[in-house]
């Protein structure tokens, strides 16, 4: 083992712990196989200790788009979305997906946000949208359709609304059994408000409230007005009588996510999700019962879902989510089992860390779903513990031997550089499907730790992109140290780049990612003494300090020259030229270049890995193949989303290269395409393409931290950068501090 980093890990627990008090004391390990219930006052949990809901997906012709609502009538589903030609959509499917019926609205020219709908008795459907054909150009309408979708009536809203609505973005709509609607809008650029309609649909109300304010209908008519970020557990009822705020009401759960309309045939108000569970609540007794727990239900993680009870009791749960083909929807439907009939007849094995991210959580469901031998259980930190005793009692358990057999995000970061994690590679090399030569080989190398090992991956990554006017780095030449040096001295004008390029980040991005010359890590030795590291201290004295973070003219500097670089982030093969403005290509500031980052050794990029899909292999664990048959899903090509991040693997990038080079044709003519990000791009052309690769290619540093060198650094340059020390002075304190650390942890 690595003593120093285990001796380390062990004093900061030790200090930590005194300040935590009750954590050290008796025995914190949690029960693992309870279910995490995150609620105050009169609670019901005898539903959740009893029963378990289990998933089952349902078939719904692997719709492409993004569904933006779902309610129950009778014992079918309905759903709707706008489709790729612009028509409204509204579905429905019975409760095992057969007998889809639908009704399509004609296309309307332009962006289509469907607000709410309500299904009356005799089939006719009304529905609330927004359509938006350019900026600042929204229309809201109301419209009234036959069940097979013949227009009934429709009205423009925005002839009713106050003269000072110039622009209307519409959010969400809530309709009531006596002809009511309450519209959730955003007039202009960040006025929120609610606007109450009456059965004629004519304005009788206008509510001013806060962001993130979200509307809920709950039994009996009755629309609430409540607050995604707020703490205070309270309800706010409209009264549509008097076209104003009614009643308060106080719920007994904290820090719930969303509300929801538990349905006609519910015997609760709504369904609150508290981020852990789904929660039924009646509000005459004040009684919330635990129904299911997200997470062991299987179901992937959603930042926005619909979800309802079917008559036969069952629950419907419906999302979308966005991967590199576009928007995909899943349907399931829930059925209550008793947990003395489950066959448990599995292995378990763990994945936690301090913080567990939606992303995972997708991928542990999708496991969980599709193994009958294996299954997750995920151990969340932060959610058992709170945030820094979850840190703490993880830091515990993993010295203890006691952590999850699958470590994430970063939690897995942390330990590396230690042996708690396991080499990959052992894995990789003896998978049938899996091949180091599958992954881009400068990543996959900036991913090993200090000694070779690859103790962590992630199945995305971003690039750290510096780039800068081609007259000016001519000016410049290569950026070696010496060269920023000689061409910041002849303008007191000149800066390095954006203000964020403070000093302290400038050297502690050189000392731990940049440069390879500094620290030589596997023999232990520090060159800090060295004229390079001087010159670099020079340099970084030139830059604001963190607290004078700000925004320079950054157009002005860059075109007069005074500005060596600008910033930007890679983050999918288009994003070099989507954006407010080019990274690389003729802009308005003319041709800029990918310069690279500045060290000794020149026109090397830098490279962040996606936290949200870290995972590493305790070195520990009892079950290490089982956890391999989790970490690999995230490895396969199907596994990349491309939500955000460049792929890790090279057949993905070579597919997502091909097809942004493929044109969109229209009548023989191309016609720009719209990304899954929103982005409309023309075909990228072959010079883009050798940019493209050009960058890739020349990833090869990571960017790393090290809490205990970044202490070091910043302690060695306070008394220099206050100007009592010169550049020699802080280079001689830092060269000796770094080297006792690295013979210690050697």
């Amino acid at each position: 083992m690595k003593l120093i980093g285990i001796a380390i890990i062990i004093t900061a627990l030790a200090v930590v712990l005194t300040a935590c008090g009750d954590i050290t004391g008796g025995d914190i390990q949690p029960e693992r196989n309870n279910i995490s219930i995150n609620i105050v006052g009169n609670v019901d949990d005898s539903v959740i200790r009893e029963f378990v809901f289990l998933s089952q997906q349902i078939d719904i012709f692997d719709l492409p788009y993004r569904v933006q609502g779902a309610k129950i009538y009778g014992e079918r589903i309905y759903y709707w979305y706008a489709d790729s030609e612009g028509n409204i959509v509204v579905a429905s499917v019975t409760h095992d997906g057969a007998n889809r019926q639908s009704i399509q609205i004609p296309a309307l020219g332009g962006v289509i946000e469907i607000g709410g709908l309500k299904i009356v008795d005799n089939g006719n459907i009304e529905l609330v949208y927004s359509l938006t054909a350019g900026i600042g150009e929204s229309t809201l309408i109301y419209g009234m359709y036959t069940e097979q979708g013949v227009e009934i009536t429709s009205k423009d809203l925005s002839n009713i609304m106050p003269s000072d609505f110039e622009h209307i973005r519409l959010i969400e709509a809530v309709f009531t059994d006596e002809g009511y609607i309450a519209l959730s809008v955003v007039v202009g650029e960040a006025r929120h408000e609610i606007l109450l309609l009456n059965s004629e649909k004519m304005l009788i109300g206008q509510l001013p409230v806060h962001r993130n304010d979200r509307i809920s209908l709950l039994r009996y008519d009755r629309v609430v007005i409540w607050n995604q970020d707020s703490t205070d557990s309270t309800l706010r009822e409209i009264d549509f009588d008097t076209g104003d705020f009614g009643d308060v009401l106080q719920l007994s759960v904290q820090n719930f996510r969303n509300l929801f309309c538990a349905g006609y045939d519910s015997e609760y108000d709504l369904l609150i999700f508290d981020g852990i569970n789904i929660i039924g609540y009646e509000l005459a007794t004040v009684t919330a019962t635990p129904l299911f727990n997200w997470v062991e239900t299987n179901l992937g993680a959603a930042h926005e879902f619909d979800i309802g009870f079917l008559q036969s009791g069952q629950i419907f749960v419906i999302y979308s989510a966005i991967d590199t083909t576009g928007w995909n929807t899943e349907l399931f439907i829930l059925m209550r089992t008793s947990r003395d009939e489950i066959d448990d007849d599995y292995t378990v094995i763990t994945l936690g860390g301090a913080w567990v991210s939606p992303e995972i959580r997708r991928f542990v469901a999708t496991f969980n779903r599709n193994n009958q031998e294996y299954q997750i259980k995920i151990l969340c930190y932060d959610t058992m513990f709170g945030w820094d005793a979850g840190t703490t009692r993880f830091n515990i358990d993993m010295i203890a031997g006691q952590g999850p057999d699958i470590i994430v995000g970063q939690s897995a970061e942390s330990l590396e550089e230690s042996l708690f994690l396991a080499c990959l590679y052992s894995f990789i090399d003896t998978d049938p499907d899996i091949s180091r030569n599958d992954f881009l080989p400068g990543i996959i190398k900036g991913l090993e730790s200090r000694d070779g090992r690859l103790q962590v991956i992630s199945n995305n990554f971003d690039i750290f992109l510096l780039s800068a006017l081609s007259e000016t780095m001519a000016q410049v030449g290569e950026l070696t140290y010496e060269n920023i040096i000689r061409w910041l001295s002849e303008s007191q004008s000149r800066h390095l780049g954006p203000e964020w390029f403070n000093r302290e980040w400038l050297v502690r991005e050189s000392l731990l990612s940049f440069s390879d010359e500094f620290i030589d890590w596997e023999n232990g030795i520090a060159h800090l003494d060295s004229d390079e590291f001087i010159d670099l201290l020079n340099i970084a004295y030139t830059l604001p300090p963190p607290e004078q973070f700000g925004f320079r003219r950054e157009f002005d500097d860059l075109l007069n020259g005074n500005q060596l670089f600008d910033f930007g982030i890679l983050y999918n093969v288009d994003s070099l030229r989507s954006g407010r403005r080019n990274v690389f290509g003729e802009t308005e500031l003319g041709e800029m270049i990918p310069a690279g980052v500045p060290s000794s050794a020149p026109g090397r990029h830098e490279f962040m890995t996606d936290i949200q899909t870290l995972a590493g292999i305790n070195a520990g664990s009892e079950q290490p193949q089982t956890a391999w048959r989790f970490v690999r899903l995230l490895l396969l090509p199907e596994s990349f989303t491309g939500r955000r991040g460049m792929p890790l693997r090279i057949d993905v990038l070579e597919n997502l290269i091909t097809a942004s080079m493929t044109p969109s044709l229209v009548n023989g003519e191309e016609v720009p395409r719209t990304t899954p990000l929103g982005q409309r791009l023309y075909a990228m052309t072959d010079e883009d393409e050798a940019m493209l690769r050009a960058v890739i290619d020349n990833t090869t540093i990571r960017q790393r931290r090290n809490e205990i060198l970044e202490n070091i650094i910043s302690e060695g340059l306070a008394q220099f950068f206050a100007g009592n020390a010169t550049a020699e002075d802080a280079a001689r304190i830092i060269q000796s501090r770094i080297s006792i650390y690295l013979a210690e942890r050697n």
